[in-house]
């Protein structure tokens, strides 16, 4: 009885699913907008150059300013020296962080990449079922 019912209700339900979406490339939009492994690869390179820049950036003097007692033998150090004073690891850290960031967005594309299709399905889905809902509703026209 339920093998019955399943079949009526695909067979039913074929003519709705082959219907034209007026959005037909939604997926496709979606998927290549995305950007590629290399662009997300080489934004991975410049954050870390730019993080590179960053710790090398002085900021003693300022330091200074902001604390008068403050050693004045470490007038020109830098945002990388002032992180990795107790620890030396830092660099290696952030540059994994970094590295780990970019992976994790490769693989976040490469998921929406997969996903698009499945999107566009349910966006077909969702428009039958308003459509489905709303096909009885009286009509009011506004003059």
């Amino acid at each position: 009885m339920r093998l019955l019912l399943a079949a009526a209700a695909v067979a039913f339900a074929a003519p709705a699913a082959a219907a034209p979406y007026p959005h037909d490339d939604y997926g496709d939009e979606i998927a290549e907008s995305l950007p590629s492994p290399e662009a997300i690869e080489d934004a991975g390179r410049a954050v870390d150059r730019a993080m590179g820049a960053l710790m090398n950036v002085r900021v003693g003097e300022l330091a200074e300013a902001v604390d008068p007692g403050r050693d004045p033998r470490r007038r020109d150090e830098t945002l990388g020296d002032m992180a990795s004073r107790n620890d030396p690891y830092f660099e290696q850290r952030m540059r994994g962080t970094v590295a780990g960031a970019t992976v994790g967005m490769g693989v976040m594309m490469e998921r929406l990449a997969v996903l698009a299709p499945v999107l566009r399905e349910t966006m077909r889905d969702v428009e039958r079922q308003v459509e489905d809902a709303t096909r009885d509703l009286p009509r009011h026209r506004r003059d």
